[in-house]
């Protein structure tokens, strides 16, 4: 690995993200996690809890204090095609050479009212994400997500079916 590549976690706050990010920092990577914009917690509260919650992890995943200083951490909003970064960001993400990138990103509340939000994560970010991979020379795209398509289509009043829709030649 060469030192300036960098390996950049969608949704690395989250659930199965924090593992991927730390196991990836584990094994030498330089990572930067990528989280939505929230209005109840700021990013640098989101890293101290992501810190804290590391004491408790599993001894094979867990980081030492120096390791959380070379996280890169991005706000961004995958459902929009610009990915809503910042200027700053956008530059960053132009310059260093991301080598793969994790999408462990999902909007997981299901129903009427969260049907549109979830289209837009789970479909959406994902569809955004493989065209920031192509962009990129040698990326790799790698998708774990603990959402899944289900339930009831809210707009065509049907139940919707799990499908592979989509080929990875369809983003070229």
């Amino acid at each position: 690995m060469k030192p300036k590549e960098w390996v950049f976690v969608i949704g690395g706050f989250g659930f199965l993200g924090q593992y991927i990010a730390w196991g990836l920092i584990r094994r030498g990577y330089q990572v930067a996690i990528g989280t939505c914009k929230r209005n109840d917690m700021t990013v640098q509260q989101r890293l101290k809890k992501f810190m804290q919650f590391n004491q408790f992890a599993n001894p094979e995943f867990l980081l030492n204090h120096e390791k959380f200083e070379q996280i890169k951490i991005i706000e961004c909003d995958i459902s929009e095609c610009d990915l809503s970064l910042s200027d700053e960001d956008k530059l960053w993400l132009k310059e260093n050479h991301i080598t793969q990138i994790w999408n462990c990103a999902a909007h997981i509340k299901y129903g009427k009212d969260s049907y549109w939000k979830c289209y837009q994560v789970n479909v959406e970010g994902t569809c955004n994400l493989a065209r920031l991979t192509l962009e990129k020379t040698d990326c790799i795209y790698y998708h774990i997500s603990t959402a899944y398509i289900g339930g009831k289509d809210y707009c065509k009043g049907k139940l919707l079916k799990e499908e592979l829709c989509l080929r990875y030649r369809d983003w070229e």
